[in-house]
């Protein structure tokens, strides 16, 4: 639509004012949410072919791909790429080649998309890792230069009670605690836009393609692409191969103190641990028995392995030291004479008798 054009025209005037000759956008997000659709949208055309099924159809999109088109002195390039989160976790793999074809850009990138579905309720640990895995391969100052584009604008909210610009709220703002959460720094804006790219969208009398509220968010979106463009300054270079060593070095500083720990507290430890082991599964094999001299309780004691310091003398589950083991010797060998001698007693009565 004219006034469409009109509005996109005066974007592209204000980056140029803003001494910007192009502008490269990298669309980013889990598998599914509609980067390729958004991609076509913001390039006026078909250029990828948008699949409901994703990768798995036949492997369409199954690396960063960058389409261009220029107009008037100004070139847009959007770069396309494949899900970061595939399934229930990180596509490694197409984290790898994402990396590596952005370090190859010669103009680096202005604007990053992050790109969601607006008709999800919360965030998850997908969502978590997404973003996580963003800014590892990035590191957090990207997110200061990411809009948050939000597909299926055109949802219908199914709560009486909440309205759709309330809901919008709510879904960005939960979706921007998840990005905080994941390393991007608190000045950073995250503006979210909701879009809506399929062929049904609403429209106001102009034509232009509108949302619920009433915005058309396709000159929304460029809007808000051109604000973070210029607030961000100079394009993102990326050096693949600095942020893996990076990586690879914070996780070594990690090792001697780790080292360290194990050697001085965990292996102490376990090997406590073993010793009190093998002291009981001894003293189950072998079997316990009174015994009625200290020597007798010294080498038992010896034979498993026990302190002879600490004797079970008479097998009754009470440990002794070997002076009170002694005393309670005594102690036992004469109750037994005296019972001994009262036997004897009771005997002389009754042969009396």
């Amino acid at each position: 639509p004219t006034a469409t054009q009109a509005s996109l025209l005066a974007q592209v005037k204000r980056l140029q004012e803003a001494g910007k000759e192009g502008m490269t956008v990298l669309l980013v997000g889990k598998g599914g949410m509609g980067r390729s659709a958004l991609c076509n949208s913001l390039l006026g055309e078909r250029v990828v072919h948008a699949s409901p099924f994703g990768r798995a159809a036949g492997g369409i999109n199954d690396g960063p791909r960058s389409y261009s088109r220029s107009a008037g002195g100004f070139s847009l390039t959007v770069v396309d790429t494949p899900g970061v989160v595939e399934g229930d976790a990180v596509d490694e793999g197409a984290m790898a080649s994402l990396s590596e074809f952005v370090g190859d850009l010669d103009g680096g990138v202005d604007v990053v998309v992050y790109v969601d579905r607006l008709d999800t309720y919360r965030c998850d640990a997908r969502d978590r890792e997404c973003c996580q895995a963003i800014t590892r391969a990035f590191g957090k100052g990207v997110w200061q230069r990411t809009v948050v584009a939000l597909t299926r604008g055109q949802y219908t909210v199914p709560l009486e009670d909440v309205s759709y610009a309330e809901f919008l709220e709510r879904r960005s703002e939960s979706l921007k605690a998840c990005i905080r959460a994941a390393g991007a720094p608190k000045g950073a804006a995250l503006p979210c836009v909701p879009c809506e790219n399929g062929s049904r969208c609403a429209t106001n009398e102009g034509g232009e393609k509108v949302t619920p509220n009433g915005d058309v968010w396709l000159s929304t979106l460029v809007e808000a692409l051109a604000s973070a463009s210029i607030a961000a300054g100079a394009s993102m270079k990326h050096d693949a191969e600095r942020m893996a060593r990076s990586c690879d070095r914070r996780g070594r500083l990690w090792m001697l103190p780790l080292l360290a720990l194990q050697a001085v507290v965990v292996l102490p430890l376990a090997r406590q641990a073993c010793m009190w082991d093998n002291r009981r599964e001894a003293r189950e094999r072998t079997p316990r028995r009174a015994v009625t001299t200290l020597p007798q309780a010294v080498s038992e004691a010896q034979a498993v392995g026990d302190d002879t310091d600490s004797i079970d003398l008479l097998g009754d589950g009470i440990s002794y030291s070997a002076d009170d083991a002694q005393d309670d010797l005594g102690s036992a060998a004469y109750e037994d004479n005296d019972e001994d001698e009262d036997d004897e007693d009771d005997e002389d009565d009754d042969f009396e008798a």
